[in-house]
Protein backbone atom coordinates (compact mmCIF):
# COMPACT_ATOMS: atom_id res chain seq x y z
CA UNK A 1 0.00 0.00 0.00
CA UNK A 2 1.20 3.63 -0.55
CA UNK A 3 3.15 5.00 2.52
CA UNK A 4 3.11 8.50 3.14
CA UNK A 5 6.71 9.57 1.38
CA UNK A 6 5.07 8.11 -1.71
CA UNK A 7 1.82 10.34 -1.24
CA UNK A 8 3.84 13.14 -0.57
CA UNK A 9 5.97 12.82 -3.39
CA UNK A 10 3.16 13.00 -5.76
CA UNK A 11 1.00 16.38 -4.23
CA UNK A 12 3.04 19.09 -6.06
CA UNK A 13 4.92 18.05 -9.26
CA UNK A 14 2.53 16.34 -11.47
CA UNK A 15 0.22 19.34 -12.93
CA UNK A 16 -1.20 18.23 -15.62
CA UNK A 17 -1.43 16.88 -19.49
CA UNK A 18 -0.14 19.00 -22.62
CA UNK A 19 1.60 22.12 -23.85
CA UNK A 20 1.43 24.42 -20.53
CA UNK A 21 2.24 27.80 -22.90
CA UNK A 22 -0.74 26.19 -24.92
CA UNK A 23 -3.83 29.09 -26.03
CA UNK A 24 -6.25 26.77 -23.93
CA UNK A 25 -5.68 25.64 -20.19
CA UNK A 26 -8.87 23.04 -19.58
CA UNK A 27 -9.21 22.63 -15.60
CA UNK A 28 -10.83 19.77 -13.59
CA UNK A 29 -10.68 19.09 -9.65
CA UNK A 30 -8.86 15.45 -10.09
CA UNK A 31 -8.30 12.37 -12.19
CA UNK A 32 -10.78 9.52 -11.63
CA UNK A 33 -7.74 6.65 -11.49
CA UNK A 34 -9.02 4.59 -14.86
CA UNK A 35 -5.58 2.55 -14.44
CA UNK A 36 -6.23 1.82 -10.68
CA UNK A 37 -10.44 1.21 -10.57
CA UNK A 38 -11.65 1.36 -14.19
CA UNK A 39 -13.46 -1.99 -14.90
CA UNK A 40 -11.94 -3.76 -18.35
CA UNK A 41 -8.95 -1.50 -18.51
CA UNK A 42 -7.05 -1.12 -15.19
CA UNK A 43 -3.21 -2.30 -14.79
CA UNK A 44 -2.01 -0.67 -11.89
CA UNK A 45 -2.49 -1.00 -8.23
CA UNK A 46 -2.79 2.86 -6.44
CA UNK A 47 0.69 2.10 -5.28
CA UNK A 48 2.29 0.88 -8.64
CA UNK A 49 -0.11 4.27 -10.17
CA UNK A 50 1.62 6.79 -7.56
CA UNK A 51 5.08 4.88 -7.94
CA UNK A 52 5.25 6.26 -11.67
CA UNK A 53 3.61 9.49 -10.86
CA UNK A 54 6.18 10.82 -8.23
CA UNK A 55 8.54 11.01 -11.28
CA UNK A 56 5.90 12.61 -13.30
CA UNK A 57 6.84 16.40 -14.67
CA UNK A 58 4.96 19.34 -14.42
CA UNK A 59 3.08 18.39 -17.76
CA UNK A 60 3.20 15.03 -19.22
CA UNK A 61 2.37 13.61 -22.44
CA UNK A 62 -0.93 12.29 -22.32
CA UNK A 63 -0.28 9.68 -25.13
CA UNK A 64 3.07 8.52 -23.11
CA UNK A 65 1.49 8.45 -19.80
CA UNK A 66 -1.13 6.19 -20.74
CA UNK A 67 0.17 3.94 -23.22
CA UNK A 68 3.85 3.64 -21.95
CA UNK A 69 3.66 4.05 -18.24
CA UNK A 70 -0.24 2.67 -17.59
CA UNK A 71 -0.17 0.20 -20.35
CA UNK A 72 -3.63 1.52 -21.54
CA UNK A 73 -4.13 1.79 -25.29
CA UNK A 74 -6.19 4.90 -25.55
CA UNK A 75 -8.91 3.21 -28.10
CA UNK A 76 -9.42 1.57 -24.96
CA UNK A 77 -11.25 4.34 -23.16
CA UNK A 78 -14.61 4.00 -23.99
CA UNK A 79 -17.72 5.91 -23.22
CA UNK A 80 -18.78 9.83 -23.00
CA UNK A 81 -15.65 10.84 -21.38
CA UNK A 82 -14.31 14.12 -20.31
CA UNK A 83 -11.80 13.97 -23.48
CA UNK A 84 -14.17 13.88 -25.52
CA UNK A 85 -15.88 17.05 -25.01
CA UNK A 86 -12.26 19.04 -24.79
CA UNK A 87 -11.39 17.48 -28.43
CA UNK A 88 -14.58 18.60 -28.95
CA UNK A 89 -13.96 21.85 -28.00
CA UNK A 90 -10.33 22.33 -29.44
CA UNK A 91 -12.11 20.55 -32.72
CA UNK A 92 -14.78 23.09 -33.00
CA UNK A 93 -12.36 26.07 -32.63
CA UNK A 94 -10.21 24.77 -35.66
CA UNK A 95 -13.22 25.12 -37.39
CA UNK A 96 -15.13 22.11 -37.84
CA UNK A 97 -17.65 22.49 -40.58
CA UNK A 98 -20.74 20.22 -40.02
CA UNK A 99 -22.08 18.81 -36.61
CA UNK A 100 -22.20 15.33 -38.45
CA UNK A 101 -18.54 15.32 -38.62
CA UNK A 102 -17.65 15.59 -35.17
CA UNK A 103 -18.06 12.62 -33.81
CA UNK A 104 -15.95 11.00 -36.39
CA UNK A 105 -13.45 13.91 -35.94
CA UNK A 106 -13.53 13.18 -32.26
CA UNK A 107 -12.94 9.70 -32.70
CA UNK A 108 -9.87 10.85 -35.22
CA UNK A 109 -8.59 13.62 -32.67
CA UNK A 110 -8.29 10.77 -29.51
CA UNK A 111 -7.16 7.64 -30.97
CA UNK A 112 -5.72 8.22 -34.41
CA UNK A 113 -3.83 10.73 -34.29
CA UNK A 114 -3.23 10.81 -30.67
CA UNK A 115 -3.13 14.75 -30.05
CA UNK A 116 -5.58 15.17 -26.85
CA UNK A 117 -2.36 16.33 -24.27
CA UNK A 118 0.12 16.35 -26.60
CA UNK A 119 3.46 18.92 -25.75
CA UNK A 120 3.15 19.94 -29.10
CA UNK A 121 -0.62 20.78 -29.12
CA UNK A 122 -2.34 24.16 -28.43
CA UNK A 123 -3.66 22.97 -24.76
CA UNK A 124 -3.27 21.82 -21.59
CA UNK A 125 -5.31 19.52 -19.22
CA UNK A 126 -4.62 20.33 -15.36
CA UNK A 127 -6.02 18.81 -12.03
CA UNK A 128 -6.52 21.08 -9.21
CA UNK A 129 -5.96 18.01 -7.26
CA UNK A 130 -3.17 15.51 -7.94
CA UNK A 131 -4.51 12.36 -6.43
CA UNK A 132 -5.91 9.80 -8.59
CA UNK A 133 -9.56 8.93 -6.82
CA UNK A 134 -12.74 6.81 -7.51
CA UNK A 135 -15.14 9.00 -6.46
CA UNK A 136 -14.90 12.67 -5.81
CA UNK A 137 -16.60 12.26 -2.76
CA UNK A 138 -14.07 10.09 -0.35
CA UNK A 139 -10.79 9.49 0.31
CA UNK A 140 -10.88 5.76 -0.73
CA UNK A 141 -8.37 4.11 -0.55
CA UNK A 142 -5.90 6.98 1.39
CA UNK A 143 -8.24 7.15 4.03
CA UNK A 144 -6.94 3.60 5.25
CA UNK A 145 -3.68 3.67 4.79
CA UNK A 146 -1.69 6.02 7.61
CA UNK A 147 -0.93 9.26 5.93
CA UNK A 148 -3.45 11.12 7.84
CA UNK A 149 -0.99 14.12 8.40
CA UNK A 150 -0.40 14.48 4.79
CA UNK A 151 -3.76 14.41 3.12
CA UNK A 152 -6.35 14.14 5.49
CA UNK A 153 -9.07 11.83 6.36
CA UNK A 154 -11.82 13.67 4.86
CA UNK A 155 -12.06 14.97 1.12
CA UNK A 156 -12.43 18.73 2.94
CA UNK A 157 -9.46 17.76 4.92
CA UNK A 158 -7.34 16.77 2.12
CA UNK A 159 -8.56 19.77 -0.03
CA UNK A 160 -7.74 22.31 2.99
CA UNK A 161 -4.04 20.62 2.69
CA UNK A 162 -3.19 20.87 -0.74
CA UNK A 163 -5.15 23.47 -2.67
CA UNK A 164 -3.35 26.26 -1.60
CA UNK A 165 0.14 25.55 -3.18
CA UNK A 166 -1.89 23.87 -6.13
CA UNK A 167 -3.20 26.64 -7.31
CA UNK A 168 -0.02 28.95 -6.54
CA UNK A 169 2.03 26.01 -8.82
CA UNK A 170 -0.77 26.83 -11.61
CA UNK A 171 -0.62 30.06 -10.95
CA UNK A 172 3.36 30.50 -11.36
CA UNK A 173 2.58 28.38 -14.37
CA UNK A 174 0.49 30.81 -16.05
CA UNK A 175 2.73 33.76 -15.26
CA UNK A 176 5.33 32.04 -17.44
CA UNK A 177 3.16 30.85 -20.51
CA UNK A 178 2.39 33.88 -22.18
CA UNK A 179 0.12 32.19 -25.39
CA UNK A 180 -2.58 30.94 -22.40
CA UNK A 181 -5.74 32.96 -23.35
CA UNK A 182 -8.51 30.68 -21.98
CA UNK A 183 -8.51 28.77 -18.90
CA UNK A 184 -11.93 26.46 -19.22
CA UNK A 185 -13.09 25.14 -16.35
CA UNK A 186 -15.62 22.63 -16.44
CA UNK A 187 -16.45 20.99 -12.85
CA UNK A 188 -17.94 23.13 -10.48
CA UNK A 189 -15.30 22.38 -7.07
CA UNK A 190 -12.57 23.50 -10.01
CA UNK A 191 -14.67 26.48 -10.58
CA UNK A 192 -15.34 27.64 -7.15
CA UNK A 193 -11.64 27.58 -5.67
CA UNK A 194 -10.25 29.41 -9.35
CA UNK A 195 -12.86 32.30 -9.10
CA UNK A 196 -11.95 32.71 -4.91
CA UNK A 197 -7.70 32.50 -5.86
CA UNK A 198 -8.06 35.14 -8.61
CA UNK A 199 -10.58 37.34 -7.11
CA UNK A 200 -13.20 36.75 -9.41
CA UNK A 201 -16.48 38.70 -8.40
CA UNK A 202 -19.97 37.70 -9.22
CA UNK A 203 -20.59 40.92 -10.68
CA UNK A 204 -18.24 40.57 -13.57
CA UNK A 205 -19.50 37.09 -14.43
CA UNK A 206 -21.19 36.69 -17.24
CA UNK A 207 -23.82 34.02 -17.99
CA UNK A 208 -24.44 33.11 -21.34
CA UNK A 209 -27.32 31.10 -22.20
CA UNK A 210 -27.32 27.90 -23.97
CA UNK A 211 -29.64 27.69 -26.57
CA UNK A 212 -29.20 24.40 -28.02
CA UNK A 213 -29.79 23.05 -23.77
CA UNK A 214 -32.11 25.27 -22.64
CA UNK A 215 -31.96 26.09 -19.29
CA UNK A 216 -28.21 25.82 -19.16
CA UNK A 217 -25.46 28.37 -19.44
CA UNK A 218 -21.76 29.06 -19.11
CA UNK A 219 -20.19 31.99 -17.42
CA UNK A 220 -17.44 34.01 -18.74
CA UNK A 221 -15.07 36.39 -17.00
CA UNK A 222 -11.70 38.15 -17.44
CA UNK A 223 -8.53 37.00 -15.14
CA UNK A 224 -6.01 39.72 -14.65
CA UNK A 225 -2.23 38.95 -13.58
CA UNK A 226 0.34 40.82 -13.11
CA UNK A 227 3.04 41.77 -16.53
CA UNK A 228 0.54 39.56 -18.69
CA UNK A 229 -2.24 40.17 -20.82
CA UNK A 230 -5.49 39.18 -19.04
CA UNK A 231 -7.18 36.00 -19.47
CA UNK A 232 -10.65 34.45 -19.84
CA UNK A 233 -12.34 32.08 -17.49
CA UNK A 234 -14.48 29.96 -18.76
CA UNK A 235 -16.67 27.85 -16.42
CA UNK A 236 -19.28 25.29 -17.93
CA UNK A 237 -21.74 22.43 -17.01
CA UNK A 238 -19.66 19.30 -16.48
CA UNK A 239 -17.88 17.78 -19.29
CA UNK A 240 -19.88 14.54 -20.03
CA UNK A 241 -22.33 12.29 -18.26
CA UNK A 242 -25.50 14.00 -20.27
CA UNK A 243 -24.34 17.40 -18.95
CA UNK A 244 -23.83 18.96 -22.19
CA UNK A 245 -23.54 17.87 -25.76
CA UNK A 246 -20.87 18.34 -28.86
CA UNK A 247 -23.34 21.09 -30.14
CA UNK A 248 -23.51 22.75 -26.80
CA UNK A 249 -19.68 22.63 -26.97
CA UNK A 250 -19.96 24.19 -30.51
CA UNK A 251 -22.48 26.77 -29.33
CA UNK A 252 -19.56 27.69 -26.22
CA UNK A 253 -16.98 28.03 -28.84
CA UNK A 254 -18.99 30.05 -31.32
CA UNK A 255 -19.83 32.49 -28.83
CA UNK A 256 -16.24 33.11 -27.91
CA UNK A 257 -15.51 33.75 -31.34
CA UNK A 258 -12.61 31.75 -31.05
CA UNK A 259 -13.13 29.45 -34.15
CA UNK A 260 -9.76 28.81 -36.48
CA UNK A 261 -7.53 30.09 -33.92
Amino acid sequence: MPDRQLVEACLYNFLGYGNVNGRYWFIGTEEGGAEIWRPGIWTKTPEESLSLRKSFMQSMDLRHVWEDCYGIPLEKIRGPTVWRYIAAFLIYAEGCPSDEEISSQVRSFLFEKKRLGSPKGNHFLGELFPLPKKSKNSMDPYDRYDIGETVGKTVQEYHAKVKDRRLDLLTTALEKSPNVRFIVSYEETASQLLRKHFAVADEIRKPVPLNVNKGRYFHRSKITMRDRQPLELIETPFFGQGRLSYRDIREIVRSLGIQNS
